[in-house]
């Protein structure tokens, strides 16, 4: 699907680093996530999972880890929406390699505090941050072209979908995802004569294979169906995915 551009109506305060999504509108104090959020921001995800039934989400180290990301700092690439409560009730974020030429957006919203607009304020603020990433790669020096965003959602999530779709997203790459219950033995099949199985380790690749696969462990090694919008004036859960762009 070819891409698409964004609408030239963003306003100019939204493009701020720091414009977080109006209080007011969404009932929602924002911040940039940071270890006192930790417990509350697990939760949140969790509780999103036990409804909407993903294929992954992230548990607390992985929050630890994109805390302590330098690539993608978090308080620059990170919010979380807390009710009067310090209750986190949604939370986004955007990644990016600075070579990339696509950054990809993530997040949820309390499933009790979906349909009131929250999940549009993430997605805007999501676009806001990745044009001022580009902004900022290319003053480095890096070539990153148009920027562009991509969300990855799941075949099930069908009002992740029609948010994304409604906002002039489209998808652009699918993938199908196998599951197999450990609780049974693997099956006996017997290796042909000519074929032998060894386990893989690092020692058994060429030094050339090496980029490779340190690029597969960075970045799952491929993209997963995904939704995005080109940005010039763009599922990760990291599994198979329909997804925007």
């Amino acid at each position: 699907m070819p891409e698409e551009t964004l609408p030239q109506t963003v306003p100019n305060q939204q493009l701020a680093a720091d414009a977080f999504p109006d209080p007011a509108a969404t009932g929602l104090r924002w911040e940039p996530a940071s270890a006192a959020h930790l417990e509350t921001w697990a939760a949140l995800i969790a509780r999103t999972a036990a409804v909407e039934h993903p294929s992954w989400f992230e548990k607390p180290g992985d929050l630890v880890h994109i805390l302590e990301s330098t690539t993608n700092e978090a308080r620059i690439h990170t919010l979380i929406g807390l009710d009067t409560e310090g209750v986190a009730r949604a939370y986004g974020r955007i990644t990016k390699n600075p070579e990339g030429d696509k950054a990809a957006g993530m997040g949820c919203v309390d499933p009790e505090w979906q349909r009131r607009g929250i999940g549009t304020a993430v997605i805007a603020w999501q676009e806001a941050q990745t044009r001022k990433r580009f902004d900022r790669d290319k003053a480095a020096g890096h070539a990153t072209g148009r920027p562009r965003l991509r969300i990855r959602t799941e075949e099930q999530h069908s009002h992740q979908a029609r948010l994304l779709e409604s906002l002039g997203y489209g998808t652009v790459r699918w993938f199908n995802e196998m599951h197999r219950p450990l609780s049974h033995p693997l099956p006996d099949v017997p290796v042909p004569r000519a074929s032998s199985s060894r386990y893989w380790n690092r020692p058994s690749l060429s030094p050339s294979a090496w980029p490779t696969t340190r690029h597969s462990r960075t970045t799952g090694g491929v993209s997963h169906g995904t939704r995005s919008r080109g940005i010039s004036p763009c599922t990760s859960p990291r599994h198979g995915m329909t997804g925007a762009e």
